[in-house]
């Protein structure tokens, strides 16, 4: 009795050390994760993209650039484009947006384009239509112009000249009320799309909120942006080191609270 007694206490002290060695030798078992599932049509956008991404992993590298009034196109600028239903895209990105309002349209929602690519005389017209009718709401003519910029880019200073910018379904404040904006908030980062000029960010952008504006700037960058909750302007100084812009949106931020 006494030797089966000492044989169990040798068994037990030695379990620790029998556990350690077999952690050592055995292979360890992966634990599982559970990936988001990834529908067919967002799979061949990131197939599209990864075509474009360099060492660095970022796609579209050439999508990231910023077109405001402090930073125009070249005069004389006519991107090549390409048709996405009765509208025109610049043709590097064209797909993208074909593919983002197909997955919408599986999803119950319906994103009709209302404006994609327009001309620099176009934007000319939509300026002067915009100033003119401030002018005649009474408005100074200084009034009426600074009403005007902030309303709608100056020729040569619009995505839209572009052809790297999409309005969806109805110009108005109201859309971001909609099932469709609510889906493109969730999603258009998947495709590339940030909403360009978002809510209180006038200071920054140059550019009221607008809910409608969708801008492509490759699925590496939109995703960044989305997470940051940076504008445009401030990423793109956040990616060249200029802190000057995150500094001013973080005191931003940080009053919110």
């Amino acid at each position: 009795m006494m030797n089966k007694l000492k044989k169990l206490c040798f068994i037990i002290a030695a379990l620790p050390i029998v556990v350690l060695l077999a952690s050592q030798v055995l292979p360890k078992q992966k634990v599982a994760t559970i990936a988001e599932p990834v529908s067919a049509i967002e799979a061949r956008a990131r197939e599209l993209a990864s075509l474009t991404a360099g060492e660095d992993g970022i796609d579209n590298s050439w999508a990231l650039w910023l077109i405001n009034a402090k930073n125009p196109l070249p005069y004389g600028y006519l991107p090549e484009l390409r048709s996405i239903g009765v509208l025109e895209f610049d043709s590097r990105a064209a797909v993208y947006a074909l593919l983002m309002i197909m997955e919408a349209r599986n999803a119950g929602v319906t994103l009709t384009p209302v404006s994609a690519y327009r001309s620099v005389e176009r934007q000319s017209a939509n300026f002067e239509s915009f100033y003119n009718n401030a002018l005649n709401e009474g408005y100074s003519p200084a009034e009426a112009f600074e009403l005007t910029v902030a309303n709608i880019a100056v020729p040569y200073a619009s995505e839209h000249n572009a052809g790297l910018a999409i309005d969806f379904n109805t110009v108005e404040e109201e859309f971001d009320q909609t099932d469709e904006f609510n889906w493109l908030s969730d999603n258009a980062r998947k495709f590339g799309f940030i909403m360009r000029y978002p809510e209180n960010a006038l200071e920054t952008t140059g550019i009221i909120y607008e809910p409608w504006h969708f801008r492509f700037v490759g699925l590496y960058h939109a995703k960044q942006i989305y997470n940051s909750g940076l504008t445009l302007e401030e990423y793109i100084g956040y990616c060249r080191g200029d802190n000057t812009a995150v500094d001013a949106f973080r005191e931003r931020f940080e009053k919110s609270f």
